[in-house]
C-alpha cells in the first residue's frame, strides 16, 4: 500500500511494494516519475526554477576510459608488415601512427574495418609521410602500399 505523510519538516511519499514509482501529474498528464531505484525522471525540466549549489562532478567513473588513458607509445616496425590485418584487442581504443617512405607515384592507405581513414601518395619532391587514425576496440585495421618506415601504437 502506498502512502503519503506529512510533518513539520518532511513530505514522505511511499510506493510501497517492488517496482513501484512515484508519479507526478498535473491535470491527469505524468510530469515526472522516481524510480523503485531512485532514478528521477522528468517530461520537462524548468532550469529558470532551479537554484542552490550543484552537486559536485565527480571524474572517478571516467578513469580508465578514452585514448591515451593508461597506455603508452610502443614501436612495433618489427612486426608489422604491409597487407597484413591486425585487430585490436585491447579491450580500449589505440592510436596507430604509421610513417613511410616511397619511390614517386606510390599510394599507402590506412584502413580501419575496411574503411580508408588515411592515405599518402609519394613524389619525386616529397617521399616521406606519416598516416595514423585512432582504431576501436575489436576493429581490424592495416596498412597497404608504400614500405613502411616506423609503425608505433598507443596502446
Amino acid at each position: 500500500m502506498s502512502t503519503i505523510k506529512s510533518s513539520t519538516e518532511h513530505l514522505t511519499l511511499n510506493a510501497d511494494g517492488s517496482g513501484k514509482d512515484i508519479k507526478f501529474q498535473a491535470n491527469g498528464v505524468e510530469k515526472a516519475s522516481i524510480s523503485s531505484a531512485g532514478a528521477f525522471t522528468s517530461t520537462s525540466i524548468d532550469a529558470t526554477k532551479l537554484s542552490g549549489n550543484l552537486p559536485a562532478i565527480d571524474g572517478s567513473s571516467l578513469t580508465g576510459t578514452g585514448v591515451g588513458v593508461g597506455q603508452t607509445w610502443t614501436v612495433l616496425t618489427a612486426s608489422r608488415a604491409v597487407t597484413t590485418n591486425y585487430t585490436n584487442s585491447t579491450g580500449k581504443p589505440i592510436y596507430v601512427g604509421i610513417s613511410v617512405y616511397g619511390i614517386d607515384g606510390e599510394y599507402g592507405t590506412l584502413l580501419v574495418d575496411g574503411v580508408v581513414v588515411g592515405a599518402i601518395e609519394a613524389t619525386a619532391a616529397y617521399n616521406h609521410s606519416q598516416v595514423s587514425a585512432v582504431v576501436p576496440n575489436s576493429s581490424i585495421y592495416s596498412f597497404t602500399g608504400a614500405r613502411i618506415n616506423t609503425w608505433s601504437e598507443l596502446r
